[in-house]
């Protein structure tokens, strides 16, 4: 992994870390990714996406979240979704 690459992961974990804390609820990811309460609950029940329940919310590390991010496929404008159940 180029140093580059690293820097703009770290860059973004901080950013989010010190907006949402160490994990981030449904609201927090849709607020990030712009999508609906449909596609956040969605994301939320997928087995690739990395989430936990505690006490009855829906929340996900931000540092995987960050490194879930990583994975996808970028495209202009911000990240590509696939949503397939």
């Amino acid at each position: 992994m180029s140093n580059n690459k690293i820097n703009t992961i770290e860059f973004e974990y901080n950013y989010l870390l010190n907006t949402y804390g160490t994990c981030m609820s449904v609201s927090n990811v849709m607020s990030e990714l712009k999508c609906g309460k449909d596609k956040g609950y969605e994301l939320f029940k997928q087995k690739s996406f990395p989430s936990f329940e505690l006490e009855g919310r829906k929340l996900i590390e931000t540092r995987k979240f960050v490194e879930w991010l990583d994975t996808l496929p970028k495209c202009i404008g911000g990240y590509k979704l696939s949503m397939a159940s």
